[in-house]
């Protein structure tokens, strides 16, 4: 009976992380969608809009570098 009990606990884990898996993969299959909408979407804007929006991200990127650093430092100190 034990051997039963087990082997049924043992599916019902492997269920469970199969359904964590499929949600992981499901994600991520999204974010990719997500992230070729963006790139052809950005591929249509006329190069002066391209070169807006890099400005903005690189402004963007640069304001996040700097709270890791102020993060990372604080936490060093």
């Amino acid at each position: 009976m034990y051997a039963m009990e087990a082997a049924e606990a043992t599916i019902k884990q492997q269920v469970e992380y199969n359904i964590r898996l499929r949600a992981q993969l499901e994600y991520k299959i999204l974010e990719l969608h997500r992230y070729k909408l963006h790139e052809s979407m950005a591929a249509q804007l006329p190069h002066s809009a391209r070169e807006s929006q890099d400005q903005a991200h690189q402004v963007a990127a640069a304001g996040v570098y700097n709270r890791i650093e102020r993060i990372a430092n604080h936490g060093s100190s």
